[in-house]
């Protein structure tokens, strides 16, 4: 099969119908598994994650970026047709299991003797400063947002600022591709016409996604090549490749 009948093929999988069922697009009908299958509006919130405070983290060091390890607003509403199936069983993409504390940038840092933001640092001293922490914490560095002196908040998909050219998907193309994995083999299993309520399995299966799988590889950066493919930042990915060819230096911020 070639890739424009492959995407043919999946036309189906991602029509919207919001008074069908979203499992299997018949009319809604009675099942045990579909609740209200309306969707609601996806939202971020990144305080109700839970994640504590980094250790450590502080001025001209770092700071606690709130992640969600599944984007709510990039990732996630992208894929309408899940976020009814994740309504129907309940599934909050703002549970506690879709959050992780990574260090990110934390002004002021000192240049020549001067306050100043991240931004203005030079760009070495900028990557000096990420690999020396992402070495320290085995945590990847999660990038700041257009000011780059504060955590990064989560940005509706028009906002977000071009990653440059990778050699490897960036983090929201390879979450995307697993929650339309995902998607696929909830509408082929059509779990809305058995007899039991499957939705205690299928919001489990969600949450999983991220709270294990993806959580599972993030916590491996350690090992920075373990995290495969999911890397939250450019300089992550680039921490990643430097390890992998044994060029990772040690040099202080």
């Amino acid at each position: 099969m070639q890739v424009g009948e492959r995407a043919e093929a999946l036309v189906d999988y991602f029509a919207e119908d919001a008074d069908g069922c979203p499992f299997c697009f018949m009319p809604r009908h009675d099942s045990p598994t579909v609740g209200d299958a309306a969707a609601e509006p996806v939202t971020s919130l990144p305080a109700e994650l839970g994640c504590e405070p980094l250790p450590g983290a502080g001025a001209g060091r770092y700071a606690t970026a709130r992640h969600h390890l599944i984007p709510a607003l990039q990732c996630f509403a992208r894929v309408p047709r899940l976020v009814r199936m994740a309504s129907a069983v309940s599934f909050d993409i703002n549970h506690h299991g879709n959050g992780m504390a990574l260090p990110t940038v934390a002004g002021p840092y000192l240049l020549d003797g001067e306050q100043t933001v991240f931004g203005e640092l030079p760009e070495q001293r900028q990557v000096l400063i990420a690999r020396y922490w992402m070495r320290e914490l085995g945590l990847q560095w999660h990038d700041g947002n257009g000011h780059l002196d504060h955590p990064l908040e989560e940005r509706a998909p028009t906002d977000m600022e071009d990653e440059g050219s990778l050699d490897h998907p960036g983090y929201d193309q390879v979450v995307i591709a697993r929650l339309v994995r995902e998607l696929v083999l909830l509408a082929t299993a059509r779990p809305c016409e058995d007899d039991e309520d499957r939705s205690p399995e299928i919001r489990k299966r969600l949450e999983d996604i991220s709270d294990v799988e993806i959580r599972g590889r993030l916590m491996a950066f350690a090992e920075p090549r373990a995290s495969h493919p999911f890397f939250v930042s450019r300089s992550a990915w680039a921490f990643a490749c430097e390890a992998a060819a044994g060029t990772t230096s040690e040099d202080p911020p």
